[in-house]
This record gives C-alpha cells, sequence and structure tokens, in this order.
C-alpha cells in the first residue's frame, strides 16, 4: 500500500468519524465519496466495512443505556439481511448515478418537509408497513453505495427518538447491514485479503478521532442535536447532488 492511498485513507476516514462521533451517523457517506475519486466505488464501500462494524459495535455499547427495541424486529432483521444481499449485486450491475439519484431524491424529500414544518411519524399499522419499506430500501443502499445514512437517519429521526435512543438504534441497523455486507462482498469476491487490511489501517483514525467527536457530542443539549442532525442531513443532501452532477 502506498503512502498516498494511506493518506487518502486516513483523511477520508477521519473526516467521517468525526461527523460519525458528532451525530451517529455519517462515516460511510463521508468517507466513502472522499476515497472513491481515487480507489473507484467497490473499492471504498469494501475497505469501509471494517471501520463500520468497530464504529457501529463502539455506540452500541456507549448508548447501551439508551437501548430501544424495534417492533417487529424478526421482520425487520430479515428485510435488511435481503435488502444488503441484494444491494450487493446491484454494486456491480447498476450505474452509480441511478443510486445517488434515490438516495438524493429520498432525502430531499424528507428536508424538504421539515422545512415546511412537518415532521413526519411512523406510528400505527400503516406506519408498521411503511417501516418495512423504508428499512428493505436501506439495506438495498447499503449493499449498493455502502452508505444507508441518508435512509436510517430521517427514518430514525421520524420515530421520534431522543438523542442517545437515535444513536443506539440507528448503530443496530447500521450493525445489520455491516454484518451482512460482509458476508455478501465476500461472496462476490468484493471483499478480499488487501480490502480487508486497507480497512484495518482505516481503523486508526477512527480510534483516535471518535472519542474526541462523541465527547463534544455529550455536551449538546436536546435542541442542539437535533440542529445538529439536520445540518448533517443538509451536508449529506449537498454531497448527494455533488456526486450526481460532477
Amino acid at each position: 500500500m502506498s503512502h498516498e492511498t494511506i493518506l487518502v485513507i486516513l483523511f477520508a476516514v477521519s473526516a467521517g468519524a468525526l461527523v460519525k462521533g458528532l451525530s451517529g451517523l455519517g462515516l460511510p457517506m463521508v468517507a466513502i465519496p472522499l476515497m472513491a475519486g481515487f480507489f473507484g466505488v467497490e473499492q471504498s464501500v469494501a475497505l469501509m466495512v471494517v471501520p463500520s462494524m468497530l464504529t457501529n459495535m463502539w455506540q452500541l455499547w456507549n448508548f447501551r443505556r439508551h437501548a430501544v427495541a424495534f417492533p417487529n424486529m424478526p421482520t425487520v432483521t430479515v428485510l435488511s439481511i435481503f435488502g444488503v444481499i441484494v444491494g450487493s449485486w446491484i454494486l456491480a450491475s447498476v450505474p452509480e448515478r441511478w443510486l445517488v439519484g434515490l438516495l438524493a431524491v429520498w432525502l430531499g424529500l424528507y428536508l424538504v418537509a421539515l422545512a415546511f414544518h412537518y415532521e413526519p411519524r411512523i406510528e400505527g399499522a400503516h406506519g408498521r408497513f411503511l417501516s418495512f419499506a423504508i428499512v428493505w430500501f436501506a439495506g438495498l443502499m447499503q449493499g449498493a453505495t455502502g452508505a444507508a445514512g441518508p435512509v436510517v437517519g430521517p427514518y430514525a429521526h421520524a420515530l421520534g427518538l431522543r438523542k442517545g435512543a437515535y444513536v443506539f438504534a440507528v448503530s443496530v441497523l447500521f450493525q445489520i447491514f455491516g454484518m451482512t455486507q460482509i458476508a455478501a462482498l465476500a461472496w462476490h469476491g468484493v471483499l478480499t485479503v488487501d480490502r480487508l487490511y486497507e480497512g484495518a489501517v482505516a481503523c486508526v483514525p477512527v480510534l483516535v478521532v471518535m472519542p474526541l467527536a462523541m465527547r463534544v457530542s455529550g455536551k449538546f443539549t436536546t435542541r442542539g442535536f437535533e440542529l445538529m442532525l439536520l445540518a448533517v442531513f443538509v451536508l449529506m443532501e449537498a454531497r448527494l447532488i455533488y456526486r450526481i452532477v460532477a
């Protein structure tokens, strides 16, 4: 691995770990686009599997006292796994711009709703089926692009979860996605030994940056966390649009 490769990985993952530590999501969403210009999307997605698993385990442990139970968890798990498997196959067969466009439309509509002071809530029987569809779509995007944050973030926000429960909930979903993605990418020959090694190197900045970011995040009030989360959503949408038009 060249010095340039190491520097790119360290910078991209450090930026992603900062956002992840502050808001609970954003590591792949930030790091993968930064690395994709150097390594390509497929390699970048594979490289982020190990550090993503590490950060999600870390946050599950750190926010364990805020644990929340997902209703219909067995169904949610099966749909998540199915979505990731299909998405991993799509990664090698569908133009990236189409997938990024879907993410941009989804997140953009959510931001428009918030701008008009309409806060979607997922409740009741209708909300249960909507949850199933969203979770499957999130898994699909995780497998296809390596980043389900633009789907999972607004979904957990629409559940009305407070800060600690929010971070725990998104980490549960990300961890299910990550465990499935490792198996799926290995099956398709995308996750090689070299890429696992690169992923291990990417864990170094995570271990340095995330504790600092989480310490800063702990000083935010509930309102401050909401505003920071909104800022992350806006930055995600801007980044998605840039990837489409660039």
